[in-house]
């Protein structure tokens, strides 16, 4: 009560010039904290853990080589624009296999404990090992909120280009004719299913 007497005792000394610029810059700090807030919010929700939130989609089987961005995608038909990191991996290798994934997803830790039980790889998510095609595979492993390269890979082989979200599996192909084929999977991927393409890719 007494702390509204005085603040009221303050606004009746005030001229009316003075009141309209104290609710303006109250407008503007309230104005730039919530925009300050969205903008957090949006950056660190815009790549969500889908099993975390229960949004782990169907996952559909492949079926062969992506050139474009696929039907379905929201630039479907377009080129896909490979960083130079992963053309420099593609002269070295024939095929470059991407993990992504981020700290304390359900979903990611699911796939990377299958493929460790099916012989895929060995040592943790930061340092990890292929244990089978590394004659022929590049393998990377990133967590996408700790490295550029892995939040970037997300956006470029989201295969919805949108509901950005780990894990995503990429298989990418250095194919017999020169082209980049790819081909990734939204949700967890099983040990035995990306063997499978692996070894597709290697043969491809």
């Amino acid at each position: 009560m007494a702390i509204t007497k005085k603040f009221d005792a303050i606004i009746a000394s005030m001229s009316e010039t003075q009141i309209i610029i104290l609710f303006l810059s109250l407008t503007i700090l309230l104005a730039s904290l919530g925009l300050g807030a969205y903008r957090a919010t949006r950056e660190e929700g815009s790549i969500k853990c889908l099993g975390c939130l229960g949004m782990v989609p169907e996952v559909p089987g492949f079926n062969n080589w992506w050139i474009n961005y696929p039907e379905g995608h929201v630039k479907a038909g377009q080129s896909v624009p490979h960083p130079q990191w992963v053309r420099s991996a593609l002269e070295e290798k024939k095929v470059v296999l991407i993990f992504l994934w981020e700290k304390g997803c359900t979903g990611c830790e699911e796939e990377w404990n299958d493929w460790q039980s099916y012989g895929l790889v060995s040592g943790s998510k930061n340092n990890p090992e292929l244990l089978k095609y590394s004659e022929w595979v590049a393998f990377y492993s990133y967590d996408v909120h700790a490295n550029d390269k892995g939040k970037n890979a997300v956006y470029t082989y989201d295969p919805e280009g949108k509901n950005f979200g780990v894990p995503l599996t990429v298989f990418i192909v250095r194919l017999s004719d020169g082209r980049i084929g790819w081909w990734s999977c939204k949700g967890p991927i099983s040990g035995s299913d990306a063997d499978k393409i692996l070894d597709i890719a290697v043969h491809s």
